[in-house]
């Protein structure tokens, strides 16, 4: 008899599960995405009745990483090829490939990108809005998971191919601020790893996380992967970082400028007409996306928790030690590593 009802008991409990981090909120679309994506990649079969992460006689993957006994002296390793849902866009119209990242403008990037397809059709269909329209040409055919989804039909030497760089410690205060604390005090979603706001909790799990993933290539928190895991093991750098104009980007608007300059410069390289790179930049110079922490009550705390913290920094710097190499950030000295690691990746370092 039981056995007849083991297909509902398992559904019913993974139901409970999933209402109980709140993780089906309509009101974050892309976090959805995200976590569905992940669950598709991983290839879990919901009709088995041993269900992976949701096996309620497995210990959960999550606590066993936070469990882990790990030294922090390890640096992260370069290059560990991770594919984070869709975030390769291309205008074939301009033989444009950009990889969107999150935390680097994504929601402004992508429908600049859906724009350049076609300005006539984007402006008849969504007007001349670009901020948080994210999902503009979704079912176009130009969102990629890798670049060799793309390869497979041009010649690549043809094409520009952009991305945005971020200093990774401001990389990750914007993340925490807005996903461990913003979304955490109004959804109330348990997304970072259970810790909370508890920064200390987030950042050595993070770190336990990561070397796990450079060793086993196996995500245990997509969300977390996609927002806080190292920039250049993102966007097929492992394959394709020489090819990339890689434009720094900050939320300091002392740089704001700059930053216009370089992506106007990779439009201009893709013989984008001048009316549509106008349109375009303007739309990056006066528009302020929502998932902004700039000058947010959160950053501000997450800044003073962590530098209140040398020892959490110094993990940082241990994870994305490489992001600093590759994107050309500086290290304060104080975090430079005492022996050098054998990979210095010199010939990769933008200039």
């Amino acid at each position: 008899m039981v056995s007849v009802y083991r297909p509902l008991i398992i559904f019913l409990i993974i139901l409970c599960f999933v209402l109980l981090l709140n993780i089906f909120d309509g009101g974050n679309e892309e976090f959805v995405d995200d976590f569905k994506y992940s669950f598709e990649k991983n290839a879990i079969n919901f009709n088995e009745s041993k269900i992976s992460m949701l096996d309620l006689g497995r210990k959960n993957e999550i606590l066993s990483v936070i469990n882990s006994d790990v030294k922090f002296y390890q640096i992260i390793p370069p290059f560990i090829p991770i594919t984070i849902r869709d975030r390769i866009r291309v205008s074939n119209k301009y033989k444009l490939l950009s990889c969107s990242l999150h935390k680097h403008l994504s929601s402004m990037i992508s429908p600049s990108m859906c724009y350049l397809k076609d300005e006539a059709e984007y402006i008849k269909k969504y007007g001349n809005v670009i901020a948080e329209n994210q999902n503009a040409c979704r079912d176009s055919g130009d969102f990629h998971h890798n670049i060799v989804e793309v390869t497979k039909n041009i010649n690549i030497e043809d094409w520009v191919f952009f991305s945005l760089s971020r200093d990774p410690i401001e990389r990750f205060i914007s993340g925490f601020s807005n996903i461990c604390i913003d979304i955490l005090n109004m959804e109330q979603r348990a997304l970072c790893y259970n810790c909370g706001s508890n920064l200390s909790c987030f950042i050595t799990t993070l770190y336990k996380d990561v070397l796990n993933y450079s060793k086993q290539n196996k995500i245990i928190n997509y969300f977390i992967a996609a927002h806080f895991f190292p920039q250049n093991w993102m966007c097929d750098y492992f394959q394709y970082f020489s090819k990339f104009v890689i434009i720094p980007y900050s939320s300091n608007r002392k740089k704001k400028q700059q930053f216009l300059n370089d992506f106007k410069n990779v439009l201009i390289k893709a013989n984008v007409p001048e009316e549509s790179q106008n349109f375009i930049i303007s739309k990056f110079n006066y528009t302020q996306t929502i998932h902004s922490t700039v000058n947010s009550a959160s950053r501000q705390a997450t800044v003073k928790m962590l530098y209140e913290s040398p020892k959490l920094v110094e993990i940082l710097y241990k994870i994305f030690y490489y992001d600093f190499i590759l994107f050309n950030y500086s290290i304060p000295k104080q975090y430079l590593p005492k022996e050098p690691p054998a990979e210095t990746l010199n010939e990769y370092r933008l200039k």
